[in-house]
């Protein structure tokens, strides 16, 4: 009896469920090292920025809230040029980016005290510094500087938190 070559059904079977495999933990590793490297970069973004607000005298930051406390530092001339404006941005962010809003000419007329709404201008927001209370100090107490919570960023898995002294926190995304 002469027997056929080939393969069997269950053969290709278990080489396609093999290939499937590798390529389903291929996607995975991908994915995971997006979040990881994006997340790497907005903890270095928040770093730098809260560092520079930081660096000025306490007496010297504005009454500036939001977006508003960030851009500050464009206003200062402390954020100029293309690689600088970038670090206001979230890798992670996919609403808003600094080519998505027209790249370093969209901060040419930059008043932060008018009317206008920057939210778009930066992926961050920064502390109330209206209130005495919340304003931010030399007081050594660690406090609260820049958050970086939208719900695009890091996949509405939680938010990077920002405090003096140049610490910078994950915290997760609790349900309400």
């Amino acid at each position: 009896m002469k027997k056929h070559a080939g393969f069997t059904l269950i053969e290709i079977l278990v080489v396609t469920a093999i290939i499937a495999t590798i390529a389903g933990l291929t996607v995975t590793i991908a994915i995971h090292g997006r979040r990881a490297q994006a997340k790497l970069g907005c903890t270095n973004n928040l770093r730098n920025l809260a560092g520079m607000i930081e660096n000025t005298s306490p007496s010297g930051i504005p009454n500036h809230s939001g977006a508003r406390l960030a851009l500050w530092l464009v206003q200062r001339d402390e954020l100029q040029g293309k690689d600088a404006l970038e670090q206001l941005f979230c890798p992670g962010d996919v609403r808003e980016s600094l080519e998505l809003l027209g790249g370093a000419d969209a901060y040419a007329d930059l008043d932060l005290k008018g009317a206008d709404d920057y939210d778009a201008f930066t992926s961050y927001a920064g502390a109330d510094q209206s209130k005495p209370e919340y304003r931010l100090s030399s007081s050594g107490k660690m406090r609260a500087m820049l958050i970086d919570d939208s719900e695009d960023h890091h996949d509405g898995q939680g938010f990077l938190i920002a405090f003096t002294g140049g610490a910078v926190k994950w915290r997760d995304k609790v349900e309400d």
